[in-house]
């Protein structure tokens, strides 16, 4: 439950900071005739607030995955409590594409890395089988 809480935070995070910011910027925008202080304060605020927004991205992301580290010692899936199955996949982490072992739920087509992090996985269509073109 807190797993998806957080999860749903860090996904809507960067849009609702992207928001925040263009929002500053039309009230300097709005003040630069008005009250000229405004933006000269909001440019010298700017740095600082893009320094917490980008800590508060990862403080969120942490705790995210210290959930999911939870769920994952119990061997069940974060996301959807189904079961979980180990297999090799490629390491979406690594610059070397190795394989890593990872925890897989069928039922939500999720995979975990150890860590916690969470990746979506590439499901096979039909109309994407090596095998369709094969003459």
């Amino acid at each position: 439950m807190l797993y998806r809480f957080f999860r749903a935070l860090v996904e809507l995070y960067g849009v609702v900071a992207l928001a925040a910011f263009i929002a500053l910027f039309f009230v300097a925008f709005a003040f630069t005739v008005l009250y000229p202080i405004v933006p000269i304060v909001l440019i010298m605020v700017a740095p600082f607030a893009a320094v917490t927004a980008v800590g508060g991205s990862r403080l969120l992301r942490m705790v995210e995955r210290f959930f999911a580290r939870k769920k994952l010692a119990m061997a069940r899936c974060p996301q959807c409590e189904g079961g979980l199955e180990e297999r090799q996949l490629l390491d979406p982490e690594s610059d070397d594409h190795a394989e890593a072992t990872c925890l897989v739920c069928e039922r939500c087509q999720r995979a975990f890395i150890v860590s916690g992090r969470c990746f979506p996985l590439k499901v096979q269509t039909a109309s994407s089988s090596p095998d369709q073109f094969a003459d």
